[in-house]
């Protein structure tokens, strides 16, 4: 029987010699960071996608709530007027203006509509009218009060800077105001108050959310994080392509354009979405 030497069965023993793996471990360390360099890619591409889409159903959300408060609005207004603290700008009672020039963080959206003793959507609502406005001295069950003022409150769309973000960026809320009102206790007698109504309006005031004043029946509604621009462009008709410059045809307007951009980080990549929308007032058919 044939015996094999020492350095003959050392060249038969599998594996890699020395230079063999000084070939190919650079080889393999090229190849490895390479696919870690596309999995990190692809990674931050899906990450950047999911956010994109997250800011696009933010935007459209927000649009849609807004493209709705119009819808229902009597008018759009260029001030809420006196309001009570904290329901007013900052949570004091500085009021809300609407503006035809940029007015950055200050940028408002101000709606009047008509209250209601049920929701909206609800086909059997109906109008919350004055006891007083502008026949005075009638019973809410009167037949003629259907002919009286519709109470009204108004709808905030405002901005509220974000702490501690590079770039700045901005929560758009949406607040609700409703004027003080009362509610007889014997609708059937005539009241005194001017502020009487007959209903009691199925709106609720809101406020901040760290807000607990009396007043607040209900929190603002957070409609998006990360807004870099709110704005609103106002116009006498539905037909005008040109936005009117003077803040107080605001009441006149019947149609507005709202611009609404976000921005975003993430990846190491900055991601923006802009989208506008034409919204004309449809004041609903009482």
């Amino acid at each position: 029987m044939r015996t094999l030497n020492s350095s003959a069965a050392d060249r038969d023993t599998p594996g890699f010699t020395l230079v063999e793996m000084l070939v190919i471990a650079p080889v393999m360390i090229l190849i490895i960071a390479a696919f870690i360099t596309f999995i990190v890619g692809v990674v931050g591409e899906m990450l950047v996608t999911s956010e994109y889409n997250r800011l696009t159903l933010e935007t459209s959300t927000a649009l849609a709530q807004a493209q709705q408060d119009v819808h229902w609005s009597v008018q759009l207004l260029d001030s809420t007027g006196p309001v009570p603290s904290p329901q007013g700008r900052d949570s004091t009672a500085t009021p809300f203006n609407a503006s035809v020039t940029d007015q950055g963080a200050n940028n408002t959206l101000v709606t009047s509509q008509f209250a209601t003793n049920k929701k909206y959507e609800d086909l059997s609502r109906e109008l919350i009218l004055y006891a007083n406005t502008p026949t005075y001295g009638l019973a809410c069950t009167s037949p003629s009060i259907k002919n009286n003022k519709a109470f009204q409150h108004q709808v905030v769309y405002f901005l509220q800077q974000n702490a501690g973000t590079s770039p700045t960026t901005y929560t758009l809320w949406r607040r609700t105001i409703i004027p003080p009102y009362i509610v007889p206790a014997n609708l059937a007698q005539p009241s005194t108050a001017l502020n009487a109504v007959c209903q009691t309006p199925y709106q609720l005031n809101t406020c901040a959310l760290d807000k607990t004043a009396s007043i607040c029946a209900a929190k603002d509604m957070k409609l998006m994080t990360k807004v870099s621009k709110f704005r609103a462009y106002y116009y006498l008709t539905p037909d005008d392509i040109t936005p009117i410059t003077n803040p107080s045809l605001i009441p006149s307007a019947r149609a507005v354009t709202l611009l609404l951009e976000s921005i975003s980080s993430v990846a190491g990549r900055e991601i923006k979405h802009v989208t506008s929308l034409r919204i004309d007032i449809m004041t609903a058919s009482w």
